[in-house]
């Protein structure tokens, strides 16, 4: 059965989130390919959009809840609090869990790496404020969860319901806090 028009707008409002995680992708083949390591800022805003939460985002809500329209779309620029903190908190879990692992296979370096690189630290002091972040971003989060907004409420809890999916899925891989 062909899909009517109607059911297919949710992903054509989505196009410029995709083109945006491109370009998140983009940059970061750059940065591999000329052995660039950011400074740990510049690696977050990048890591904003190559994490995919605004893509996510706009995918999952009509999927999973009602349809989104286009209004609600656009108010959700990548740069929104809740968005932001939803996509860092998402980005970091996925760095503590996977950043030995992607190192090995030659990846760009994670927030650990920069961190490590800008500070000369070591990588537990490192590890440590990462998850002192990832505290911080729940606790952030959580606060633009409670706010009153005029996004559709089901929109807010879906970046909180992301993140702990996510949380949940990569904890087994996490290092105990030292």
């Amino acid at each position: 059965m062909i899909p009517a028009p109607s059911e297919l707008l949710p992903a054509l409002q989505v196009l410029d989130k995709w083109a945006m995680q491109s370009n998140a992708y983009l940059r970061e083949a750059q940065w591999f390919n000329n052995g660039y390591i950011t400074k740990f800022d510049e690696y977050l805003e990048n890591a904003l959009l190559s994490v995919g939460a605004p893509l996510l985002l706009g995918l999952s809500h009509p999927m999973i809840q009602q349809r989104i329209s286009k209004e609600e779309i656009d108010l959700i620029p990548a740069d929104a609090n809740l968005l932001r903190w939803a996509s860092i908190t998402f980005c970091l879990y996925d760095d503590m869990a996977t950043s030995k692992a992607e190192q090995q296979c030659g990846d760009v370096p994670q927030s650990i790496q920069c961190y490590m690189h800008e500070t000369g630290s070591s990588e537990k002091v490192a590890a440590n404020h990462i998850r002192d972040l990832i505290s911080d971003g729940w606790k952030e989060l959580n606060a633009e969860c409670l706010k009153p907004t005029i996004l559709c409420q089901s929109i807010t809890w879906e970046c909180s319901y992301h993140v702990t999916i996510f949380q949940l899925g990569m904890s087994w891989d996490l290092p105990p806090r030292s």
